[in-house]
């Protein structure tokens, strides 16, 4: 920080990179639906995300399975 409490113009070309990044990694994964709703995302929260939707599907399709 400086005297007056301001940021630095060298400090504003940071501020987009987190959302740009969040938003490339849920375009790849548009396919299994996931939505990143917290920062910072870490590869372990990513595999943990993928795992839940892959149990949500397999029970869903069990589901579907035992009610035919």
């Amino acid at each position: 920080k400086n005297p007056l409490g301001v940021k630095g113009i060298g400090e504003a070309g940071t501020v987009p990179a987190a959302p740009a990044i969040i938003s490339a990694v849920e375009d790849a994964l548009r396919e299994t639906g996931i939505k990143i709703e917290e920062t910072p995302i870490r590869p372990s929260r990513l595999f943990e995300l993928l795992n839940q939707r892959r149990e949500a599907s397999k029970a869903s399709t069990a589901h579907r399975s035992a009610t035919q």
